[in-house]
């Protein structure tokens, strides 16, 4: 099998973040690689929306977001991995898990596209809702608002890569959609790997 590498999304800017991801990262044991995010501070610049499908109005933080992940999903494909794991730089490694990020995706059910490393439930979308409980995984009908961390296969991110190059909507919420999707098998982690560190949010500043 190959081994799975990671891909942290990070702002250059932000110096203290980018440092504290690099040291959790080494921790994982595993290949990884920074991701230069997109600032949405900065505003719209070339990113391309359609805001008019999102009923809130998107934030050009927020398509950011979704562009950083966009090009985290781009490297799979260009890599030719069968799969991956990405992260945000302010997630942090959870001490006491019984699965740690080495052994994910070889315990992963079957048909997976799909896997939410953190938690949150329906403190993040009322709407979330577990289904199934396989081995040390949750099949979701509806996944949490959040992307802190996932593991994802080449297929899923050609799907979004392909399908979703306009963005209507912020990334979990995407995410979160598809979700409901059942081929698209998406599951998360029953006990936690890791969780969000009190940087504050660039996308709601």
């Amino acid at each position: 099998m190959t081994e799975t590498h990671i891909f942290c999304i990070s702002l250059e800017a932000e110096r203290e973040r980018r440092l504290h991801a690099i040291t959790e990262l080494k921790k994982t044991g595993l290949s990884w690689e920074l991701i230069d995010a997109i600032d949405g501070r900065k505003g719209w610049g070339d990113m391309k929306a359609d805001p008019s499908r999102w009923g809130p109005g998107l934030k050009p933080t927020e398509a950011g977001c979704y562009f950083s992940h966009m090009k985290a999903l781009q490297r799979i494909l260009d890599y030719d991995l069968p799969h991956a794991i990405i992260v945000e730089d302010d997630f942090g490694l959870e001490l006491g898990v019984r699965m740690g990020m080495q052994e994910v995706i070889k315990r992963a059910p079957k048909g997976w596209n799909h896997i939410q490393l953190h938690g949150t439930g329906r403190d993040w979308n009322p709407n979330y809702k577990r289904i199934e409980k396989r081995g040390e995984f949750w099949l979701c009908d509806e996944t949490t608002l959040l992307t802190l961390g996932y593991c994802v296969t080449k297929k899923f991110a050609k799907i979004i890569t392909e399908k979703h190059a306009l963005m209507t909507m912020p990334i979990d919420h995407l995410f979160a959609r598809l979700s409901h999707w059942p081929a698209a098998q998406f599951y998360e982690v029953d006990s936690p790997i890791i969780g969000p560190r009190p940087f504050g949010s660039v996308i709601c500043p």
